[in-house]
């Protein structure tokens, strides 16, 4: 995802996004995620995101608490036991 990506998405307007994996490439570097969120977060403020996780989400010692803290899904009210799977 890039500001051009991010801008061409808010200009499609859609219903939803689904960001499938490697979300920021943060591989252990917190200010990536924030960096990541303040690009994203114009999109975000329009239309709903869900995401899936990818192997950068877990790698380099994140294992999923940045990706969980950051971007909670409604694991809960599908009635998952896990909060990385939803439907």
């Amino acid at each position: 995802v890039s500001n051009l990506s991010t801008q061409a998405l808010v200009d499609m307007t859609p219903d939803v996004v689904l960001l499938a994996g490697d979300l920021s490439y943060a591989d252990g570097y917190h200010h990536r995620w924030d960096s990541f969120g303040r690009m994203i977060e114009r999109l975000g403020a329009t239309v709903p995101i869900m995401t899936c996780g990818g192997n950068h989400e877990i790698a380099s010692g994140e294992a999923w608490v940045p990706y969980n803290l950051r971007w909670p899904m409604p694991s809960d009210a599908s009635g998952s036991t896990d909060s990385l799977y939803w439907s």
